[in-house]
């Protein structure tokens, strides 16, 4: 029986006295939850399993009181990897400020290598222009982050990988970094598939780690949908 997982990823605020004072600190922390089917991923499940773990918790840590999951996620690098199996396909991954997340979720399953072919960690402009093939034009108008540099690395590691699919990411991660016009959290996600390129423009809220994460699950999103349809 094929099992699948939600993540719920979360940062939580501890409270603990402390010398008649309230000692506070952050809480990130992330935890699978199996389901026997899809059919049982929804909301309301989730939720329900959620504040199980959430009475555990409360009896296992001395605190006064928890927050908890800002968000919950969907971990779909196994319907990702149903569906590129299901239909032959593969596919090559850049990376820029996910740091090799969308690659490490991807052959976190194993048999990732019949569908995975490699990709590229491409964090400085020149390792995107000499590995990917960004233009030179398109850095210097349009900067690393934009919709122009990614859509030219997912086609770049497509033909680099000779795979089906091509994805990247690129963005701004924080906590420094950002600028009015393009700010902490600023995200560009593109796929290149079937004589196609598309890009999507996304504003994460949250920390460094936290904007990677959601990065990371908004690119096999879009990686799912497009090789679905």
């Amino acid at each position: 029986m094929q099992i699948y997982y939600v993540n719920a990823l979360g940062r939580s605020r501890l409270r603990m006295p402390r010398n008649q004072e309230v000692a506070s600190t952050t809480l990130h922390f992330s935890i699978l939850l199996p389901f026997s089917s899809h059919s049982a991923l929804n909301n309301k499940i989730i939720t329900q399993k959620l504040k199980k773990v959430k009475r555990i918790i409360d009896l296992t840590f001395p605190i006064k009181s928890l927050t908890f999951p800002i968000f919950c996620v969907i971990i779909i690098s196994m319907r990702v990897e149903e569906l590129l199996k299901e239909k032959g396909l593969t596919i090559g991954i850049a990376e820029s400020l996910t740091g090799g997340g969308v690659m490490d979720r991807i052959t976190d399953l194993p048999g990732s290598s019949s569908y995975f072919l490699g990709g590229v960690v491409a964090y400085s402009d020149e390792l995107k222009k000499r590995i990917l093939g960004v233009t030179e034009e398109s850095l210097k108008r349009y900067g690393a982050v934009s919709r122009e540099c990614a859509e030219e690395m997912a086609d770049g590691v497509r033909r680099l990988t000779s795979a089906d699919i091509g994805a990247a990411t690129t963005g701004i991660a924080g906590p420094t970094g950002g600028t009015e016009e393009k700010p902490i959290g600023l995200v560009y996600t593109a796929v290149s598939y079937n004589k196609e390129t598309i890009c999507e423009k996304s504003l994460f809220k949250g920390d460094r780690l936290t904007i990677k994460k959601a990065a990371v699950e908004k690119l096999l999103d879009m990686v799912f949908k497009m090789s679905n349809d």
